[in-house]
């Protein structure tokens, strides 16, 4: 799971669902995603992801750059 880092209202909530799909949840924003895409990377490189808080939260853009 990604959520944005700039504010922690949907990484909370997601926590919910990250528990129970025994999942992490990597913290992303504009200025640090390299970070965000080395994690995501050692996880599994083809891990499928579920953006928390949509497009308003995580562009469309930063999730190409991460993924």
């Amino acid at each position: 799971m990604v959520a944005t880092a700039d504010t922690f209202a949907d990484a909370l909530t997601g926590g919910v669902l990250a528990v129970e799909e025994n999942s992490p949840i990597v913290l992303v924003n504009d200025n640090h995603y390299t970070i965000a895409k080395n994690i995501v990377n050692r996880i599994d490189p083809n891990w499928g992801f579920v953006v928390i808080g949509g497009e308003n939260a995580v562009s469309n853009e930063l999730v190409q750059k991460i993924a």
